[in-house]
């Protein structure tokens, strides 16, 4: 993104511009927290005073805003997860409509010039910070697909899964 582009973007300029430097030092810098620190979490809980826009969510909140967060879950009419093989069916049903299905707004590579080798940004201290920015958003996701799924089903195992998958896509966009 050339900076002409990326002047459009007033205030968030900074937080794109963070996007261009290591995976570490993006999930590190507390001007993009809002966007990287357990987003499901805060997105269902926004506004709440424990949970800053610049600041990461401290770890001594995690009970209190797991069971606010799955309380207002709770609330909304329905909720699926997005992996589960009868998400469209399980939809239609609620909507008690046949709903198309449609693949859109795929992701393209990222531009050469800002290619990366993802496994060489996925130490040992960046898989932790991913670990922490996601941990109520996981532990959220977890007990969403206890309902969700058929019984059986490993969660631990299918969060792996996904996430394996995840990183071998995002690798392949991101490879040079």
């Amino acid at each position: 993104m050339s900076d002409e582009y990326l002047v459009r973007w007033g205030s968030w300029r900074d937080c794109i511009e963070l996007s261009r430097g290591t995976l570490k030092a993006f999930l590190t810098d507390p001007r993009i927290a809002c966007q990287t620190d357990n987003l499901a979490t805060r997105m269902l809980l926004w506004p709440d005073e424990r949970i800053g826009n610049d600041s990461f969510i401290a770890p001594d909140q995690d009970a209190r805003l797991l069971k606010d967060a799955l309380s207002r879950l709770n609330s909304v009419a329905y909720s699926d997860i997005i992996e589960n093989p009868q998400f469209h069916q399980n939809l239609s049903r609620w909507f008690k409509t046949d709903l198309p299905m449609m693949h859109l707004n795929s992701t393209a590579r990222v531009p050469e010039n800002l290619r990366i080798r993802l496994d060489k940004e996925l130490d040992q201290e960046t898989l932790s910070l991913l670990d922490d920015r996601c941990r109520l958003d996981v532990k959220l996701w977890s007990l969403l697909a206890i309902r969700r799924f058929p019984k059986g089903v490993k969660i631990p195992s299918l969060q792996r899964q996904i996430a394996m998958r995840a990183i071998a896509r995002y690798g392949a966009l991101l490879a040079p």
